[in-house]
């Protein structure tokens, strides 16, 4: 008996569809997150110039702007000081003012602001704008003024003439007296001694010493130490036969001639060394 084909479950094939795409994006999460492990993986120890480079940035960055924030604290205190340095020059000046005469402070210029700045003005203004009784009172402050003035004056000169005067007691207190000269005359009638026109006596420690004074002995007399003149001798000799060794011999060098002066030198009589000598220790033999 064939049985009965009946209709598609809806409700189930759509529970299928909705698993197998649960199924899928599970997959594939699964298959990104291998292969992100595996890259990870393949990464280590590999060349990791960027990651450098970009920490270098950053140090960097952060180094310009502490550099900056320190150059910024630096003038804020600069600026402090400007500032509290014209706040004491304000209070000097104010100080000042308030240590100023009555007279001089009347005696001072009048200025006058205008949009070019101050500007003083002229003395026939000035003049125009006093009464007669302020230009009175100004001619007594003047004269005052230069009477104080005059009096201040006479009192320092006479201080420093008294601190002169005073200066040159003290300098005249401390020098020595000084006593009369007395010029004493000797007589020029001083004769020679005599007895010390004579030669000295000759003094001799030894034999030899004594036949060297008295000049017994052969007529000549030996050299000991010939090398003292050797080199003034062999420069004396090199000078006189540069001369005829550049003529015997045209077309050589410096060095060839002084060589072959040399080599004459150690045969020429003129050499100390050539000569009759004594040596520097001997004895006279009699």
């Amino acid at each position: 008996m064939v049985k009965k084909r009946r209709g598609v479950n809806t409700k189930v094939e759509a529970a299928n569809v909705k698993k197998a795409a649960v199924k899928a994006s599970k997959a594939a999460a699964e298959a990104a997150a291998d292969a992100a492990a595996e890259s990870a993986e393949w990464t280590k120890g590999s060349n990791t110039h960027a990651e450098k480079r970009r920490h270098e940035e950053e140090r960097k960055r952060s180094e310009r702007e502490a550099k900056k924030a320190e150059k910024q604290k630096l003038l804020d205190l600069e600026e402090n000081a400007v500032e509290e340095d014209k706040h004491a020059i304000r209070k000097q000046k104010k100080k000042v003012k308030e240590g100023v005469k009555p007279w001089e402070e009347a005696l001072k210029p009048a200025f006058k602001k205008n949009n070019r700045g101050f500007k003083k003005p002229s003395s026939d203004t000035r003049s125009e704008e006093l009464t007669e009784d302020e230009l009175e009172a100004l001619g007594e402050r003047e004269a005052e003024l230069a009477a104080l003035r005059e009096a201040e004056m006479d009192d320092i000169r006479e201080a420093e003439v008294t601190a002169l005067r005073e200066a040159e007691a003290a300098r005249m207190a401390l020098k020595p007296r000084k006593l009369g000269k007395k010029t004493i005359k000797f007589e020029n009638n001083f004769q020679a001694n005599k007895n010390r026109e004579q030669e000295e006596p000759l003094e001799a420690h030894s034999l030899d010493a004594a036949l060297d004074m008295l000049g017994v002995g052969s007529d000549k007399e030996l050299e000991r130490h010939p090398e003292r003149r050797m080199n003034a001798a062999f420069k004396a000799f090199e000078e006189a036969k540069l001369q005829q060794v550049k003529k015997d011999y045209p077309g050589l060098k410096l060095s060839q001639y002084k060589h072959k002066i040399r080599e004459m030198w150690r045969h020429s009589p003129d050499n100390p060394l050539n000569q009759e000598t004594l040596a520097y220790n001997a004895k006279t033999e009699y």
